[in-house]
């Protein structure tokens, strides 16, 4: 059943000096500003009447506030906030109450999803419109990389994370169900390859060549054993011919789930071994490369770097408006380009603002001939988006103009912003794996960031 607050005095309150349970500006700001009830509705959609109370929402949403603005895990957020008085105040938890255990709060991200997460982001953009914070009169936007949760993908390194998570499956159903087809556990046996492998690299030279490419070679054929051998296993369990050692409700469950993420693991599997199969055979360029098992949506991506040159997760463009501001984000699986993200951004700004911005600023990655026309036709006077190779005498002029270069120089701005990002709000790599919960992971940076950011800029009640 779901508690949205939860605001009862606390005998213990007034034993403790109000110096103590004062909150600081910061935290009055978001406390006052996470009472909107936008902010609630996609919660109480989803809401049940009936079944034990979960934490309340205004308590969920202010530990995830913590948790953003100051980098901590879920563990070090609970003890924290039992540690503090200030906190469980602003948290509205009793100062003798339980704080919510680290894996409550993990479970609500994970039910909550991305689409409470990007209620609460509009409802903070929207109060920030109505107090006249930010007017929308500009827009610069960029796109960064959010990298996954994930080690650097090398295709040895991907086959034996195949042959680990595909027995450690096979013997956890082995746990629970009889089965008639053996199975040999390889992974010592892929760890000792993995190891000679590594001293290769270190001493590589040509004359090692032919012997890196047979240790190689060695490696897929293990991995290529433990597919076969784990693909028996599951055509028994499919057929019905391995019994049950635990008959229970649970036995079952736990049967019927553990089929279901080998067939998972057998199929990604299957996908490694084919594309390192393709690799050693001379080909590099494989479209939709797996570069891990565990997050299937990380991409590598290149955004003309020298450090590092390549990195694997998703591609997030941020838009802002004065003030610095963050006023909407989108996501993107693999690397798609800049130009098509443009639309949908401006179509954001109209549905916040009601109205499209007076001024556009974007890098060079986000031009596309002709549609500076279009975008003046949408009401945008002065679109600054330079151009990609040779420019007209006319268009020379026009990017040399005063105008230009001031939003250029604003735009460059945005650049400082992803950097504070990545730093301060968690935007830099995610701790979370799977396009939803990254994608809710970059909305808690974005939400702390903008609240942080509207009470240094003065926003009142």
């Amino acid at each position: 059943m779901l508690t949205i607050d939860d605001k009862q005095a606390d005998l213990f309150e007034g034993w403790i000096p109000p110096e103590f349970l004062t909150l600081s500006e910061e935290l009055a700001f978001v406390d006052r500003t996470l009472d909107d009830s936008r902010a609630l509705e996609p919660f109480l959609k989803t809401a049940k009447s009936t079944g034990r109370p979960t934490i309340p929402i205004a308590a969920y949403l202010r530990l995830m506030y913590l948790k953003f603005r100051y980098q901590m895990s879920y563990e070090v957020l609970v003890k924290e906030v039992s540690d503090s008085y200030k906190w469980r105040r602003f948290c509205h938890l009793p100062l003798s109450g339980r704080v919510p255990d680290d894996k409550t709060l993990i479970k609500l991200t994970g039910r909550y999803g991305e689409e409470g997460v990007r209620a609460v982001f509009d409802a903070v953009v929207r109060r920030a419109v109505e107090a006249k914070v930010i007017r929308g009169r500009k827009m610069r936007l960029d796109t960064t990389v959010t990298e996954s949760n994930i080690h650097y993908p090398t295709d040895m390194g991907l086959l034996s994370d195949g042959v680990r998570v595909v027995t450690r499956t096979i013997q956890k159903i082995k746990d629970v169900v009889r089965l008639k087809t053996g199975f040999r556990s390889r992974v010592r046996a892929m760890k000792r390859r993995m190891i000679r492998m590594v001293k290769f690299l270190k001493g590589r030279r040509g004359a090692t060549a032919g012997a890196f490419r047979r240790a190689k070679e060695d490696v897929l054929r293990v991995a290529r054993k433990v597919w076969k051998n784990a693909a028996r296993v599951l055509r028994e369990l499919e057929q019905g011919r391995a019994s049950l050692k635990d008959a229970t409700e649970t036995g079952v469950a736990q049967a019927v789930v553990s089929r279901l993420e080998l067939e998972r693991w057998q199929g990604l599997f299957k996908r490694v071994i084919e594309q390192t199969r393709r690799v050693l055979d001379g080909n590099i360029h494989i479209p939709g490369r797996l570069v891990s098992l565990f997050d299937e949506g990380a991409r590598p991506i290149q955004k003309g770097k020298l450090f590092p040159k390549t990195e694997f997760g998703r591609k997030v463009l941020i838009q802002e408006a004065e003030g610095g501001v963050v006023t909407g984000w989108q996501m993107h699986e693999g690397n798609p380009p800049d130009q098509g993200m443009l639309a949908e951004a401006i179509d954001r700004h109209e549905n916040i603002f009601g109205k499209p911005p007076k001024e556009l600023a974007a890098d060079r990655g986000f031009h596309r001939p002709g549609q500076d026309g279009g975008l003046h036709d949408r009401g945008i006077e002065r679109v600054s988006i330079p151009i990609k190779g040779n420019k007209m005498p006319e268009r020379r002029r026009t990017e040399r103009s005063a105008w230009f270069r001031r939003l250029q120089r604003w735009r460059a701005g945005g650049e400082a912003k992803i950097s504070l990002l990545k730093r301060k709000y968690g935007l830099r790599r995610t701790a979370v794996r799977g396009t939803v919960s990254t994608a809710a992971w970059v909305g808690w940076g974005l939400i702390a960031h903008n609240l942080v950011m509207l009470c240094r800029l003065g926003m009142g009640p």
